[in-house]
């Protein structure tokens, strides 16, 4: 197969994210929202915000270096896929 089709198998390669242009955009308008609507409070405001806690759980498992091997051309670019940290859970 390798030779007569000139195909290979590749595992996917890192990346630290794989954010849309809309989640991008989304990240920088919220915070500049809240500042924009609170001048007035210097900041006061930001003890009034609640955040979700920093601890993250996946809820699906992810793929080995093994399964994640696709075949593709020689010439193609590998995969991709985002890396995603685990978290410890408290």
């Amino acid at each position: 197969m390798h030779q007569h089709l000139n195909f290979r198998k590749i595992c996917a390669q890192w990346v630290s994210h794989q954010l849309t242009a809309e989640q991008c955009n989304t990240r920088m308008t919220l915070p500049l929202g809240h500042l924009q609507h609170y001048p007035e409070q210097e900041y006061g405001f930001l003890s009034q915000i609640v955040t979700g806690d920093e601890t993250r759980r996946h809820h699906f498992e992810p793929e080995s270096k093994r399964q994640s091997k696709k075949w593709k051309r020689v010439t193609s670019p590998p995969p991709k896929k985002a890396k995603r940290p685990w978290s410890p859970v408290l």
